[in-house]
């Protein structure tokens, strides 16, 4: 092979390399997210309760204490916080926070057990909160299960197995749950409870779950508020203000516009039930501008050794 020849296996391999761009990390899922993170949202939180497990903020922070106060605390908790800090912050058990904003001796961070602060976080917040608006919306259009039933807070699956779905309004669940409470019942073939829930919803009468059920999720895909009394399944609600206003906790996944407080949040009963496959349909990637340039030089390189090794054929054939 001649040195030309070498040269422009080199610059193609250039141009192929270029094109290619480094290597892109793997988006999570929404099981991913649910079953790693107590809490995520889109807006603010401002609680004066605990919040337990991992979280991700999309706004702003007043006022809670994170990764204590509960059972099955992360280890080497984090909090990515993308909005500002308005009050003070205790990070417990060796928490630690991923803050792009700046603090002021006034709105100081206490970390408790050898966190830091690490910087701003890593990934953007649509990282996080995309496959959960997009699992919610999803979930919105399943068609409910037959054979199902639901009365007096019993959500029955009847002889169903797999992913069993039930649909109600927001206000004819609230209706039932009056001076009663939230069971599950279906065969050892059940692998989740998905329960759309229609509109808003305001707990009639602090609600309890007979059982905390870590295999059911309640997506209120179009509410605006959610109010909610002690609760023990994980939330889908990526347009409300979640709260909590019968002294109450939240035992599971919480994904919300906002959160309030009220109660804390726990990050023993996260999500681990089975989700719907939703095929994903691939787009083609479009280079950027630089990758363009890259391209443009790296032909160029090819055109100029092409001529240049016609050009030498020709000298030494005269």
């Amino acid at each position: 092979m001649t040195k030309s020849s070498h040269a422009l296996c080199a610059a193609s391999m250039l141009v192929l390399m270029a094109a290619s761009g480094p290597a892109q990390a793997a988006s999570p899922t929404a099981k991913d997210i649910l079953s790693s993170f107590n809490l995520v949202t889109t807006g603010n939180v401002s609680t004066q309760s605990d919040i337990v497990g991992d979280a991700v903020i999309g706004g702003n922070l007043s006022g809670a204490t994170f990764f204590g106060g509960g059972a099955n605390v992360p280890s080497s908790p984090d909090l990515y916080l993308f909005g500002k800090l308005n009050s003070s912050l205790n990070l417990n058990s060796g928490g630690s926070l991923y803050y792009a904003g700046s603090t002021t001796p006034s709105q100081h961070v206490n970390y408790n057990g050898g966190g830091k602060d690490l910087g701003a976080p890593p990934n953007p917040l649509s990282y996080y909160t995309d496959p959960l608006t997009d699992l919610s919306t999803q979930l919105s259009g399943l068609t409910a299960t037959t054979g199902t039933s639901f009365v007096n807070g019993k959500f029955n699956a009847g002889s169903n197995t797999g992913i069993v779905v039930f649909e109600i309004s927001g206000s004819a669940l609230a209706s039932d749950l009056v001076n009663h409470d939230i069971s599950f019942s279906g065969g050892k073939g059940v692998t989740s409870y998905i329960i759309n829930v229609i509109g808003n919803f305001i707990d009639p009468s602090s609600t309890h779950f007979n059982v905390d059920q870590e295999d059911a999720l309640f997506n209120f895909e179009d509410a605006t508020t959610v109010n909610l009394g002690q609760w023990g399944a994980s939330i889908l609600a990526p347009d409300a203000t979640v709260k909590i206003t019968s002294g109450g906790n939240i035992e599971g996944s919480l994904f919300a516009q906002s959160f309030l407080g009220g109660g804390e949040l726990h990050n023993n009963n996260l999500f681990n039930g089975a989700l719907p496959t939703i095929a994903a349909v691939p787009t083609a990637a479009v280079p950027e501008p630089s990758t363009w340039a890259m391209l443009i030089a790296g032909f160029a390189g090819l055109s100029f050794l092409g001529w240049r090794r016609a050009r030498n054929g020709a000298v030494a054939a005269a």
